[in-house]
């Protein structure tokens, strides 16, 4: 083998070597790239299909809370309307007849209390915890509002427009922050 040769062979080995090394070098990165990228739509993927089930529980929220306060709305326009007519007297003064229309919706609302724990147990789920502390406060003043009513140890509540429109003021204040939340929670989403 000549000196010629030799310098030949050692170059061919010089840019085998330069090739291979490019090549072991180029699909190296193209691994980590094509790995990176994998990752970043899956993180994507997880990141989309929580958000598309926070925003389905949302609106789950907002449709079964517009029920529930459809219902409680109903229940103080009745109050208000029997009281419009009975002005100024007691639950116990009140007809047979206007007594069991009162509970006769508050019956209903009762059957729609299935509602207030599913609204409870997605408020918890999706860590709204102002929110779940605001309807669970405009629950206990309907509550409270029922038993001023209804309760035999407080029949003695004068029926009132004043009375009713200051508690319907209460419970739809509440009912805006409630709302108000959910907004918020919805923008951050």
């Amino acid at each position: 083998m000549t000196e010629q040769e030799t310098l030949e062979m050692i170059k061919l080995f010089d840019t085998t070597i330069k090739i291979g090394l490019g090549s072991i070098i180029g699909g190296a990165f193209t691994y980590y790239t094509v790995n990176l990228n994998h990752k970043n739509k899956l993180k994507e993927e997880r990141i989309s299909k929580k958000t598309t089930k926070q925003i389905e529980m949302l609106e789950e929220i907002a449709l079964r809370s517009e029920d529930h306060f459809s219902l409680i709305e109903n229940f103080i326009r009745k109050i208000y309307s029997i009281t419009s007519v009975n002005e100024g007297k007691y639950f116990s003064e009140l007809s047979e007849s206007k007594k069991e229309e009162i509970r006769g919706f508050y019956k209903e609302y009762k059957d729609a209390i299935k509602n207030e724990f599913a609204i409870v147990s997605k408020l918890n789920i999706l860590n709204m915890d102002n929110a779940n502390k605001i309807f669970k406060e405009l629950i206990r003043k309907v509550v409270d509002y029922r038993n001023d009513i209804l309760s035999s140890p407080r029949e003695n509540i004068k029926l009132t427009k004043e009375t009713i429109k200051n508690r319907n003021k209460e419970i739809r204040k509440l009912r805006d922050s409630f709302h108000l939340e959910l907004q918020g929670f919805f923008d951050k989403i």
